[in-house]
């Protein structure tokens, strides 16, 4: 990859200031440091939190602490293995942080199958109707990407599938849904 000469030169750079020097370091280790992410965490925590979400986290902890002189890296594998280090913690506080009590990622099952419950259902046409003008009401005022989320959604594309067409994260894509799927909700039940 680098020398450890280059390593410190571009180290020194970002030291000094050079915004540049902080894109060569994280293109050189974000890919395997997403892909180590994404193998270290769980099925559901990845359904809440990409992989990129964690390495954006990890640079700004590295680059933050650095920054405040925490770190001394002689050779490109220290700061490697930092880096892994840095990551293994972030997911590990993440997997606690969603295993709360009210966030917990067991429950999510749950609620899922209740969802799919709900939607096997066979509306009559007037119900189809009414809910599809609820939908628009509660899509007004969305940005075109917002837009774009919840008709992917709509069509049955999966939550990552859509972050990656759109272009987000899928954070950004669960939170768009929940934002419309409240709207909606609030809608539905000022109806009734």
């Amino acid at each position: 990859m680098t020398d450890p000469t280059s390593l410190n030169a571009i180290l020194s750079r970002w030291r000094a200031g050079d915004q540049g020097a902080a894109s060569v370091l994280y293109g050189l280790y974000a890919e395997r440091l997403c892909a180590l992410a994404q193998a270290q965490m769980s099925p559901p925590l990845a359904r809440r939190v990409g992989a990129e979400d964690v390495v954006q986290s990890v640079f700004r902890t590295f680059f933050r602490r650095a920054g405040e002189g925490q770190f001394t890296i002689d050779h490109e594998n220290e700061l490697w293995r930092l880096l892994v280090h840095v990551t293994l913690c972030k997911i590990r506080t993440l997997a606690e942080h969603h295993q709360a009590q009210r966030r917990d990622l067991r429950q999510e099952a749950a609620g899922e199958d209740q969802r799919l419950e709900l939607a096997v259902a066979d509306p009559t046409p007037s119900e189809v109707v009414a809910l599809a003008e609820e939908l628009d009401g509660a899509m007004k005022g969305l940005e075109e990407s917002e837009l774009a989320v919840v008709r992917r959604c709509l069509e049955g594309h999966a939550v990552a599938d859509i972050a990656a067409e759109v272009g987000c994260s899928r954070w950004t894509v669960r939170r768009v849904l929940d934002r419309v799927g409240n709207r909606l909700q609030e809608r539905l039940q000022a109806v009734q």
